[in-house]
């Protein structure tokens, strides 16, 4: 087991390396060829034994969705739509993953996952600059909010480890902050450094949200199941 995760950080690092390469020589090939590779890393990574169960199973599939979004996003501008959708898809599979923790509308948590979304959603609006890409965008802001939302709702859940619910928490939030800064950038104007920034954010938020599904399931005394911290229920 140990050799397996020394093997998947080999291949993150090694395609983190190939990509800043590529962008440094400024080769597209080599761009599209290492970009899906980091994630795709993080997605064995998150499947290495023990085999937690369907958990673990939707948070790969989210990653090798992101992988593929990866790559079409770098192929071209024309194939933007179809990376979108991947991610889209990404993100439905990590929140069905935090769904097995908990199920609660915790509304309080989900105001302070969609507040940012409208947020940036508006600048975007003011902007002007979105034009048929309006509807998809919007879309794709929802469900990444709803993502957020539900990882931020796991952490009142007694049945998910603590390490493992800070840890997907974080690592939505962080991904909801590299999209801001990619949707900013790309319709409202210019983010200095926006690469870097953005490849930094979207990294570690994959990161976060792969180690969630490291951590050991916590087990839940019988007639409980996957209820909420009594103490955090009475206030979100």
């Amino acid at each position: 087991m140990r050799f397996a995760k020394a093997a998947t950080a080999a291949i993150v690092l090694v395609g983190a390396a190939l990509f800043a390469v590529a962008t440094w020589l400024d080769a597209p090939l080599l761009r599209i060829a290492s970009k899906p590779i980091q994630v795709l890393g993080l997605a064995l990574w998150a499947v290495t034994p023990p085999f937690r169960g369907r958990y673990q199973a939707l948070v790969a599939t989210g990653l090798v969705c992101g992988a593929i979004g990866d790559l079409l996003l770098e192929l071209s501008q024309r194939t933007f739509l179809a990376g979108l959708l991947a991610f889209l898809v990404g993100h439905v599979a990590y929140a069905g993953a935090f769904l097995q923790d908990s199920r609660r509308l915790a509304p309080t948590l989900a105001l302070a996952a969609f507040a940012p979304g409208a947020a940036v959603m508006c600048l975007l609006w003011r902007a002007g600059h979105l034009g048929d890409l309006t509807v998809p965008v919007a879309v794709y802001m929802f469900v990444i909010c709803t993502m957020l939302w539900r990882a931020l709702s796991r952490l009142t859940a007694l049945s998910a480890p603590r390490s493992s619910a800070y840890s997907g928490a974080l690592g939505a939030a962080v991904f909801l902050v590299s999209d801001a800064i990619l949707a900013i950038d790309l319709f409202v104007a210019r983010v200095p450094h926006s690469e870097t920034a953005i490849l930094a954010t979207y990294w570690c938020g994959q990161f976060g949200i792969a180690l969630s599904a490291q951590s050991p399931r916590r087990t839940v005394s019988s007639g409980q199941g996957p209820e909420e911290i009594p103490r955090l229920r009475r206030r979100v």
